[in-house]
């Protein structure tokens, strides 16, 4: 179930909104290396995180063939942030942001990839305390959708599990 929460947002200052507190999830963005995910996703989930609107205990997990750490995955994210923000970095925001970001280096259709992100994933949501809430974003072309969604049905890291699974 989630709580009511009144929520005020940098979009809205000074305005109050009821809206219901999110469920902590894992959420995996294919194609985390590329130019959407810099420019747009990322600048966006940093908004909703410094508005409070992510849980802290989310996991934001980057997918991509770029050969990344976790660490490289944090400070690409703070420069697209950086480069592609319409406002300015809030350390203890970023701090809190930049603890839920995780990356997976893997080719779109090996089973040996999507078995490592499907590991990744249960360590992360044992560790956090994410209750089975998944939801993927495909940043990449179209031509890769098909070998994603087979390596996702393949690895069963989809298949509805934990309290609360959707």
């Amino acid at each position: 179930m989630s709580a009511q929460a009144s929520v005020v947002t940098a979009a809205a200052p000074g305005i109050a909104l009821a809206e219901a507190t999110p469920e902590p999830c894992a959420i995996v963005i294919f194609g985390a290396s590329g130019d959407l995910t810099r420019r747009m996703l990322l600048p966006a989930l940093y908004y909703l995180a410094a508005d409070g609107q992510i849980p802290a205990q989310c996991a934001i997990v980057g997918f991509a063939r770029t050969d990344w750490s976790d660490e490289d995955f944090r400070e690409h994210t703070r420069r697209a942030v950086e480069e592609f923000s319409r406002r300015p970095i809030q350390p203890a925001a970023w701090r809190t942001f930049a603890e839920s970001l995780f990356y997976v280096s893997g080719d779109y259709s090996s089973a040996e990839s999507h078995d490592r992100l499907k590991e990744r994933l249960e360590e992360l949501e044992e560790a956090r305390g994410i209750p089975g809430n998944h939801l993927y974003h495909l940043a990449v072309p179209p031509s890769a959708y098909t070998p994603i969604i087979a390596g996702l049905s393949r690895s069963s890291h989809a298949t509805p599990h934990g309290e609360g699974a959707r």
